[in-house]
């Protein structure tokens, strides 16, 4: 049987559940699962502004987000201490630490002024939870639009600490058949490695394999558990979405999805393109082919050790073996 929080009925689950906008809409997840996506199925619509990654909150591995960075030349509270971080972030060189946590570091140096910037983060009261909401509204009025939200999937290890920070906030967690996600994974680290150890592990087809297996059966499992604690804790704020019921059903998925963050579907949110790197990358649509792939590239020695590593919780969550 499916874990309890994974509906099986579109309807159910996604039936309309608020009646006032979200503040915030946090997309997260196991990485090469399709947050992006879903990021920017939402950010085609009139209202919501869902920013690039950023890893405000952190890592899943062992590393400070960008909130350590904000307090790392002195306290907040004090003004000087804001404006030497500003002098951080809007410094252009490729030591920047800032850039080395996201995307949106970079766009917010290049979009907002930093009269602007200074300005928004003093008027806050210098907690962490405020200086990101700052953050977010910065690249949401940039864009016209009333709702903030950020897509960074390592975010799913706080997303309870998020919900707790903005009280009308929804999280969308993106799950994909980890099966799918190695692959995917795999790919990226065989023809794009640009890290060293990748590089390395590039010329030893054997032992990337099972790294990567491990890193992604590692990362899927903390994953499942973070459902199953978020579905539990905060059963009206949380929403698990499966990729493969997105791409599979979009016509059905999407509109249901708006529903339930309390938002009037737009035509325009279906107008998307394929943004994984790929055969089909740039195609219009939806891939419906990415949903089973995986079965034609995948060594059935990798899958055996796919589903060995992350055991029952595979069809916990609906994926057959």
């Amino acid at each position: 049987m499916p874990h309890r929080g994974l509906p099986a009925e579109p309807e159910s689950e996604f039936a309309p559940q608020h009646v006032v906008l979200p503040e915030a809409i946090f997309v997260s997840g196991v990485p090469r699962s399709g947050t992006t996506l879903v990021r920017e199925i939402l950010g085609k619509h009139s209202l919501v502004a869902i920013a690039t990654e950023n890893h405000y909150m952190g890592y899943l591995v062992p590393r400070p987000g960008a909130r350590r960075l904000v307090v790392r030349w002195g306290d907040p509270h004090d003004d000087a201490a804001i404006q030497r971080m500003l002098d951080q972030l809007y410094r252009e060189s490729t030591d920047n630490p800032f850039n080395r946590r996201g995307a949106f570091w970079k766009w917010i140096r290049r979009n907002v002024s930093r009269p602007v910037a200074e300005q928004d983060l003093l008027a806050t009261d210098r907690s962490e939870a405020e200086l990101y909401r700052a953050f977010l509204r910065m690249y949401a009025r940039q864009l016209g639009k009333i709702v903030i939200g950020e897509k960074t999937p390592a975010h799913i290890a706080w997303a309870h600490e998020l919900l707790a920070w903005y009280p009308t906030a929804r999280a969308v967690h993106v799950l994909r058949d980890p099966r799918a996600v190695f692959t995917s994974e795999l790919k990226r680290r065989t023809t794009g490695a640009v890290e060293p150890a990748y590089r390395l592990l590039a010329r030893l087809p054997p032992v990337l394999h099972v790294w990567v297996a491990i890193h992604v059966a590692w990362t899927w499992n903390r994953a499942v558990g973070a459902h199953r604690n978020l579905a539990a804790g905060h059963p009206n704020r949380y929403m698990l979405l499966r990729f493969e019921d997105l791409v599979s059903d979009p016509d059905t998925r999407i509109p249901a999805l708006c529903r339930w963050l309390g938002l009037e579907f737009e035509p325009e949110m279906m107008e998307q393109e394929v943004v994984s790197r790929g055969d089909h990358q740039g195609e219009t649509g939806f891939d419906r082919g990415a949903v089973d792939r995986w079965r034609t590239r995948m060594l059935p020695r990798n899958e055996r050790l796919i589903c060995w590593l992350v055991g029952g919780r595979l069809t916990e969550m609906g994926y057959r073996r």
